[in-house]
């Protein structure tokens, strides 16, 4: 792991001191490889209309999930017995 924050850690002192022209040599590699892999794996942008779920729906969902969530854990906070100070001592 420490090995591995230190190569991170040069890589990006070796990015900061890039020239312009070195940057987009670099967005272009990036670019190359990723085509290379849409095209060796046969992969396609999907149409919105062919997502299963929708965009929209799906942040909303998740929205929806996370307050019902929050609800029900103050329901189960109000269900729990209080404990008198008295039946510590």
């Amino acid at each position: 792991m420490k090995l591995q924050v230190q190569t991170i850690e040069e890589n990006l002192k070796h990015y900061e001191n890039m020239t312009p022209e070195e940057k987009q040599y670099i967005q272009n590699v990036r670019q190359c490889c990723a085509v290379s892999y849409r095209q060796r794996f046969n992969i396609k942008y999907l149409k919105s209309e062919a997502h299963i779920v929708p965009q929209f729906e799906t942040v909303s969902s998740h929205l929806y999930l996370f307050k019902k969530r929050k609800k029900e854990k103050k329901k189960r906070k109000k269900k729990l017995p209080l404990i008198q100070k008295e039946s510590w001592f």
